[in-house]
């Protein structure tokens, strides 16, 4: 008899703003920490306590000031982001006022980045949450805009590469689990692909709720910070035609 394989989908599992909740693990702000231990969107709140509404017209443009500051992102770079986005009203003067308004309302930003900076310069490096170092020569550039480009690596460095720490943390989590979970043609569960800080697997409709729970908690367990780490989960019987789902 030929064994018929069992059907399956596509289960995905993505890390929620998991750089906006290291920046918030390494500013220490106080409060960027209230917003994410409430559960609360970082992006909405910032919306509403620098324009009074959450609507799309402020909150996309907050979301992009956001994620860009952790850059060190210029006015000008802002403008020039947001009007690739079709938002042509933003001009670098607004974009100045919104990232001043973004320090002010998160004042441990600045302090946090000017941390990183003074280690890059004075060692060389500069450490992620786990401890591992990144090297960051371009500091001591004769060269002011190699300096400078430098300063912007070291100040976000220790975030892009802690949200690295965290998912090959989570992955090294899963190794040992997902092959409990793969004995074809019955059961099906393997890893497909990594995308930043997405896991994509194939997994048999039998079991994909269970194995979506097991996966979902190990990941959200793979790093300690002062906040929760949350992992979305979408399943799909195709990548393009995933939906989220809540396993609470």
């Amino acid at each position: 008899m030929i064994a018929v394989p069992t059907p399956t989908s596509f289960l995905a599992l993505d890390y929620s703003q998991i750089e906006m909740r290291l920046t918030a693990h390494e500013s220490q702000d106080a409060a960027m920490l209230d917003i994410f231990r409430d559960g609360k969107d970082i992006h909405s709140m910032a919306s509403q306590w620098i324009f009074g509404d959450i609507t799309k017209e402020h909150r996309y443009p907050v979301k992009r000031a956001g994620f860009g500051i952790i850059y060190m992102i210029s006015p000008m770079g802002l403008a020039t982001l947001l009007k690739s986005e079709g938002l042509m009203d933003w001009g670098e003067a607004q974009c100045a006022e919104l990232i001043d308004a973004y320090y002010i309302l998160f004042p441990g930003l600045q302090d946090m980045q000017c941390r990183f900076i003074k280690q890059a310069t004075d060692n060389g490096f500069v450490t992620t949450f786990a401890g591992r170092r990144i090297q960051v020569p371009e500091v001591y550039s004769v060269h002011d805009w190699v300096r400078e480009a430098g300063f912007r690596q070291a100040a976000n460095a220790p975030i892009q590469g802690g949200a690295a720490d965290i998912i090959k943390e989570a992955m090294a989590a899963l190794t040992p689990v997902w092959p409990l979970f793969h004995q074809p043609p019955e059961l099906v569960c393997r890893p497909l692909l990594q995308v930043h800080d997405e896991l994509l697997w194939e997994v048999s409709d039998n079991q994909l709720m269970e194995v979506a729970a097991i996966f979902k908690e190990l990941m959200e367990s793979a790093a300690k910070l002062s906040i929760p780490i949350k992992c979305d989960v979408e399943v799909g019987k195709s990548w393009g035609e995933l939906k989220e789902i809540n396993l609470e």
